[in-house]
């Protein structure tokens, strides 16, 4: 029987591969990236500015996540702002969640070999969404990782409550 358990664990598995524990192996290197996730786009726009992503290294963040990749609308837009994110020595983290697997190979097509890149959101809190079933996050992650199987790409995804309560 599959478990949201067995499901982290899947895409967690390319965390820490041969480093410490809670780090994330990046380029060969034990990396704990010092990330912000309520980093939205400038009022108006569809990408980050840059005196945002100046704010973000400012106050130590190397590492942000677009928490909804669908924001940026089109694909130059997602490029642009990931070239502006490494313009200032900022990783993205971008989101594909909520998005049929057709997309998240196309998503992840456009952005995996961006050298700011640091990987992809998967999964937001999917044992709060009936619908959403371990097969489902399974099937993503397969098609994520068809596309890009590079292990300096990790996948990461956020759990509401305690796995063990997600049945």
């Amino acid at each position: 029987e599959t478990s949201y358990a067995v499901v982290d664990n899947v895409m967690l598995g390319t965390l820490a591969k041969g480093g410490q524990p809670g780090f994330v192996v990046i380029n060969g290197r034990n990396t704990l990236p010092l990330g912000w996730q309520a980093f939205q786009p400038q009022s108006g726009t569809t990408h980050y500015s840059r005196l945002q992503l100046d704010e973000c290294r400012e106050h130590g963040y190397d590492a942000l996540m677009t928490y909804n990749a669908m924001q940026f609308g089109s694909d130059f837009q997602m490029l642009m702002h990931l070239d502006r994110a490494h313009e200032r020595g900022v990783k993205v983290i971008v989101d594909v969640h909520s998005v049929s697997d057709a997309e998240v190979v196309h998503r992840v097509n456009v952005v995996k070999d961006h050298p700011a890149l640091f990987g992809y959101y998967l999964a937001d809190e999917p044992e709060l969404v009936p619908e959403t079933t371990p097969e489902m996050l399974i099937s993503a992650y397969t098609a994520l990782r068809s596309a890009d199987p590079d292990p300096n790409h990790p996948v990461l995804s956020a759990y509401a409550l305690p796995l063990a309560s997600a049945e």
